[in-house]
């Protein structure tokens, strides 16, 4: 209310005014509306791809183990192969050595 002339203000405002000020309410809620489903796509885009990434991780873990499982299955297929070579090598020594001394 005014104090000097006793009216209230909102008597004074025109009605246009009023309708410019709740369509452009409208039009902020419409925009609000929209900036909120986009958002809520994004979050569900967001956790189905961490959903993939994570079984993508775990196939890879499982695959890493594998691989090193085989990694020191061939090493130790490996290490037995060379200590069997040096012993070939120690025993072929040993021939020729006393070979050597017959002659």
């Amino acid at each position: 209310m005014c104090p000097e002339c006793s009216l209230k203000f909102r008597s004074k405002v025109p009605p246009a005014a009023k309708t410019v000020e709740t369509a452009n309410i409208k039009d902020l809620a419409e925009r609000v509306k929209d900036i909120h489903e986009g958002l809520t796509r994004s979050l569900t885009t967001l956790r189905e791809r961490i959903g993939l990434l994570e079984t993508e991780r775990s196939s890879l873990l499982v695959e890493i183990d594998s691989l090193k499982k085989a990694a020191e299955s061939r090493a130790g297929a490996l290490e037995t192969e060379v200590s069997a070579l040096r012993e070939e090598i120690q025993s072929l020594k040993e021939l020729l050595g006393s070979g050597e001394e017959a002659f």
